[in-house]
């Protein structure tokens, strides 16, 4: 199996760029966000940059709830329970979420939409219009 290909720098860049900005508008509206590469944090939202140049590579935001509830969601799957309460909280945070960073990120300029990958559906994927930035990092 090859390895994936790698965006060019300057692309790497702009992506860095850009996912720096998604976190600034996250954080404005009030949401904890912080760069996937700087580990698991408490909760909150999770930036992430992808180098592939493949229709996955990008900059992507998943939601992370409180570390209380994916452990519950954790363990009543372990005991075989797949529909626990814990789990569709969690599923429905998820969604909710999913559904109000698209918004915020859409009011900052940015083109965001939640979907684009049918195993992770919750993830929003964002790009910046050609020659913007987001309205509160110009």
């Amino acid at each position: 199996m090859a390895d994936p290909e790698v965006a060019p720098v300057d692309e790497l860049e702009r992506r860095r760029l850009l996912a720096e900005s998604v976190r600034d508008e996250l954080r404005r509206a009030g949401l904890p966000a912080h760069a996937a590469a700087d580990g698991p944090r408490a909760g909150g939202a999770e930036v992430d940059v992808d180098p592939g140049t493949d229709s996955l590579g990008g900059v992507f935001v998943d939601w992370n709830p409180d570390p209380a509830l994916t452990k519950a969601v954790v363990a009543a799957a372990e005991a075989g329970d797949f529909e626990s309460a814990a789990a569709r909280q969690s599923s429905a945070i998820h969604a909710y979420m999913s559904t109000a960073i698209v918004g915020i990120l859409r009011a900052a300029g940015l083109q965001a939409e939640a979907g684009r990958n049918d195993l992770s559906p919750d993830t929003v994927y964002v790009e910046s219009p050609s020659g913007t930035t987001a309205m509160g990092t110009a």
